[in-house]
């Protein structure tokens, strides 16, 4: 719980950075929200769900912009998302993940179809069999975007592939492909 309020309050101090630069027209936010479905790639789990938010902010640099994110998978079925010692540190609902990306390609919140690519980070809670002790990795993720924005009320809607390495340390290879179609409120 500590450390969702400290993410929480870390994503309120950006939020206050951002906003003022985002009111002058120099840098473009948005926030959105997406749902779809993912896949373990490497173990006996089933697939599942995932349910998610974002915030994105495009600096004055062309072709790139930068996501902070937050996603909940779930599964009725977890089955084994586990390697050697570790596992995912699952609850009776699934887990959740929090990570930060780099998009690159057609970002800004203007009309037409954007596609862009994504390279980011996460960090997946793990524990260890046998004990009750959890700990957080650094993961990582690459994948593919589209965004078709109107041209009319700052919206977009979204679709992404992503492919989710929870664990880029080695102790915990299992892969998630995750499918994702969300909306895009552009300032």
């Amino acid at each position: 719980m500590r450390s969702a309020i400290q993410i929480v309050t870390t994503a309120l101090v950006l939020l206050a950075f951002v906003a003022t630069p985002a009111l002058a027209g120099l840098v473009e936010f948005s926030v959105g929200a997406y749902g779809g479905m993912n896949l373990p790639l490497d173990a006996d789990a089933s697939a599942g769900t995932v349910i998610g938010a974002k915030v994105r902010v495009v600096p004055p640099i062309p072709m790139v912009g930068f996501e902070a994110w937050y996603a909940h998978f779930g599964s009725e079925d977890p089955g084994d998302l586990d390697e050697g010692d570790l596992s995912l540190a699952l609850d009776a609902e699934g887990f959740d993940l929090w990570g930060v990306d780099a998009l690159i390609g057609s970002v800004r919140g203007v009309a037409g179809f954007k596609w862009y690519g994504i390279v980011g980070v996460n960090s997946a809670e793990f524990e260890e069999f046998g004990g009750s002790e959890t700990t957080r990795k650094l993961g990582g993720e690459l994948g593919l975007g589209l965004e078709v924005a109107p041209p009319f009320l700052g919206l977009g809607i979204e679709g992404r592939g992503m492919l989710l390495f929870p664990d880029l340390s080695g102790d915990f290879d299992d892969t998630l492909l995750t499918v994702t179609v969300g909306v895009n409120y552009h300032f």
